[in-house]
């Protein structure tokens, strides 16, 4: 019998590297997802735990690279358990000097992506009536935070999605 399915994005660096370690220490098996080539060394890592870990390279400030990552998924034939919605990037500096499209690029996937992924983690797990989400924030959400004025607003918008679907999901299996 197959261990249970976990998904982790962010996962070749920081927390979410930590959170697939954790979970392939567990037992579970691990689809991790990352942009960046550094999602082959720590797949290799994490094999030392003896679970399967699939390594999933998209850039999930796309619709099409978090719909691959999705498909991907889907394509195991396996529900999702666990998910760890986790990637995202930070902009630093004064508003006025910092770059534009670093700061758009922040925002499709701090925001757009985390909400793309989320719609079919979420739709999965209702329908099999059980599953667990943890979202990734930042205390820059909860306070003024100057020269992370963009940074600081997409985790504003990740904490009260993420406090939002909770109560949504209250009553479904989902948590």
């Amino acid at each position: 019998m197959a261990n249970a399915l976990a998904l982790v994005t962010g996962a070749s660096s920081g927390i979410g590297y930590e959170l697939a370690r954790e979970l392939a220490s567990r037992g579970y098996d691990v689809a991790i997802a990352s942009a960046g080539e550094r999602l082959y060394g720590a797949a290799d890592d994490l094999r030392s735990f003896g679970t399967e870990i699939t390594e999933i390279q998209q850039d999930l400030a796309t619709r099409l690279g978090v719909e691959a990552l999705w498909n991907t998924v889907v394509a195991t034939g396996r529900p999702v358990d666990i998910a760890c919605l986790n990637a995202g990037v930070g902009v630093g500096g004064l508003f006025w000097e910092t770059d534009l499209a670093a700061e758009l690029n922040m925002v499709e996937l701090n925001c757009a992506g985390t909400v793309q992924l989320a719609k079919y983690v979420v739709r999965q797990m209702v329908r099999q009536g059980r599953g667990r989400i943890l979202f990734t924030s930042s205390i820059a959400g909860e306070m003024v935070a100057p020269r992370e004025a963009v940074y600081a607003a997409t985790k504003a918008f990740f904490l009260s999605f993420a406090h939002s679907l909770r109560h949504e999901l209250s009553e479904t299996g989902v948590s």
